[in-house]
């Protein structure tokens, strides 16, 4: 809540926001739809012009901030509306923000996994014959895991999924292992 409320979603960026597009914005269209046609453009034109300086210059406005900062209380709101997601709607809200360093994190994931894994074979955990299963499931996951990854960014087509998916599952069956 701290981070959006002071960076994002504070009062100036919210202000620079409701003013954006000048006489085009949004913001003089509504203007116009609310007041008489009576009222000279340049009075709408100055209203938008002004919430654009009061945007650009809290230290000038410091009751119109603080006003909106207690009237939007944007860390309760939005706590409160973040608890009342399904699981489901979170995720989808913040893989956006994780979009760009997916990559990076099946990367890591996958080589953190593949340590422990090796760890664990170097101990002599589960002995020899654990040794053969566990390259067999880390060899399994890489590929799985790189055709998920090339098949979700379009690099892999059905034809190539298909005989990828053919080609392990001949291999499995010939190295007598049932992942």
């Amino acid at each position: 809540g701290g981070f959006l409320e002071k960076r994002v979603l504070s009062p100036a960026c919210l202000l620079e926001g409701l003013a954006s597009g000048g006489d085009d914005g949004e913001l003089y269209s509504f203007l116009r739809r609310q007041f008489p046609y009576p009222v000279p453009a340049s009075i709408l034109s100055a209203a938008v012009s002004a919430i654009r300086e009061a945007a650009s210059q809290p230290e000038a406005y410091p009751e119109l901030h603080e006003y909106m900062r207690k009237s939007l209380d944007i860390q309760a709101t939005l706590s409160h509306r973040l608890q009342q997601l399904p699981p489901k709607d979170f995720e989808d809200l913040l893989h956006p923000v994780f979009k760009e360093d997916e990559i990076t994190l099946i990367v890591v994931g996958g080589v953190l996994g593949g340590a422990a894994g090796l760890a664990q074979m170097g101990l002599g955990w589960g002995g020899p014959a654990a040794a053969v299963r566990a390259l067999q499931t880390l060899a399994f996951v890489a590929v799985t895991s790189a055709t998920f990854f090339l098949s979700s960014n379009g690099v892999l087509g059905q034809t190539e999924l298909h005989d990828l998916a053919a080609g392990l599952a001949i291999l499995l069956a010939s190295s007598g292992s049932s992942l």
